[in-house]
């Protein structure tokens, strides 16, 4: 049985938030392609990747060393996505954003002409 439980985003902020937690957070949700996870208030989790933004620690589930590297930018680099400010910080959600304005709502969509009003010929011409 898993132990996962997805939260929804909005869990991912708190009244009183510390900074480097607001920025963490809004990086994630930029660049996030799996569920983001906040199981205490000092901790971010994606997949086996737990993060402290206070701190700077990263730690995979099971370890009982942290990883060398600390902060953001590593917890970025474990994670494989972006450097926090690159000009790729972002483009995941940004694509998603121009994929969602591509895809027609039904009143962009133009009748079909199984739909539209059948024209009269004039008196005396084929339609072929």
């Amino acid at each position: 049985m898993s132990t996962f439980d997805p939260r929804p985003f909005d869990k991912l902020f708190r009244p009183g938030d510390q900074e480097r937690m607001v920025e963490a957070a809004r990086y994630l949700l930029r660049n996030n392609r799996i569920p983001i996870r906040r199981p205490s208030h000092t901790q971010l989790k994606v997949g086996r990747l737990n993060f402290w933004p206070q701190s700077g620690k990263i730690y995979r589930d099971g370890d009982l060393k942290s990883l060398p590297e600390q902060g953001l930018a590593a917890f970025a680099q474990a994670l494989g996505w972006p450097e926090p400010g690159s000009p790729e910080d972002g483009a995941w959600a940004r694509e998603r954003e121009a994929r969602r304005a591509a895809i027609p709502t039904p009143s962009d969509v133009s009748t079909s002409p199984a739909s539209e009003p059948r024209r009269r010929l004039p008196a005396g011409r084929s339609p072929l």
